[in-house]
């Protein structure tokens, strides 16, 4: 009888115990409380915001940049609707079924999202090297910058009741239940948050890379960056004027003077295609 009592004390000791206990996470299972902790980690991090640009700039922003504009025009090559599939959804009036802006906008999100999780979980891992974790921070700001730079030129405006408005700025890791709560802030304070970013990319991130980092985003590119960013506030809706230009023209001259890089001779040189892989080397500042 004594070791019936003592089996059935166990077993409600084993019964009563927390939930935790016996729900263990497989050590062979990635997920975000059990990584970040490492420089490969966060390197994977910051590889993985660089990932999604594929999607941004596969082709949507093509169709909401020129094709949008007085400067495209387009006609069928071989008689069949489907060479222009998802270029006529931009006919005037713009149709129900286009769904190009909303991919964009959250395509442009996601790469956000990822930068935001490499700046806002870097600073507890240990690097061996400090320039390293800034140089990472660094091309996770840039990235993001890039990100609110297409979205402000896209989305940003005057409101229905004249109000200057950006897109909605996120800045650091929250949930998708948060982040459907943030509203659009206003367009001067995004672009601040971008040049706030570049800046800081400018001054951590390399001039230069070895084979193995091919593709990375350098100093010059934050430069070039900052320089198209002045030049925009410049003009409408900001209308920044002489000051924004001049602002502009001297991040240009830092890159053309100083960077090695040339312009393309040709615009056939440059395959007319903004893929980067069809920029010859030299010529671009993802290198």
């Amino acid at each position: 009888m004594k070791y019936i009592t003592i089996a059935i004390v166990a077993m409600l000791a084993c019964s009563s115990c927390k939930k935790e206990f016996i729900q263990l996470n497989p050590p062979s299972s990635l997920n975000s409380e059990g990584f970040y902790k490492t420089e490969a980690d966060m390197n994977q991090a910051v590889l993985s915001a660089y990932g999604n640009l594929r999607s941004v700039y596969n082709n949507p922003f093509v169709r909401l940049g020129e094709i949008r504009s007085d400067n495209t025009t387009y006609s069928w090559l071989s008689g069949n609707p489907a060479d222009d599939n998802g270029i006529d959804v931009f006919a005037s009036p713009l149709l129900s079924e286009n769904n190009y802006p909303t991919n964009a906008w959250n395509n442009c999100y996601n790469v956000i999202l990822r930068s935001n999780i490499v700046i806002g979980r870097i600073e507890p891992v240990k690097f061996t090297n400090e320039a390293l974790k800034n140089q990472y921070i660094a091309e996770a700001k840039l990235v993001r910058a890039l990100m609110y730079l297409w979205l402000n030129r896209t989305f940003g405006g005057f409101a229905n009741n004249g109000e200057l408005l950006g897109v909605p700025k996120i800045d650091k890791e929250v949930t998708p239940a948060e982040a459907y709560e943030i509203n659009r802030a206003p367009l001067q304070e995004i672009y601040e948050l971008i040049i706030q970013d570049l800046q800081f990319a400018e001054t951590n991130l390399p001039a230069t890379y070895g084979a193995n980092d091919k593709g990375r985003v350098t100093k010059w590119g934050a430069k070039g960056l900052l320089s198209k960013v002045y030049l925009t506030m410049a003009g409408y809706p900001l209308n920044k004027g002489n000051e924004f230009y001049t602002l502009a023209a001297q991040k240009a001259e830092e890159v053309i003077n100083t960077s090695g890089a040339t312009l393309v001779a040709s615009y056939k040189d440059g395959k007319a295609n903004v893929g980067l892989q069809h920029i010859p080397s030299g010529h671009d500042f993802f290198h």
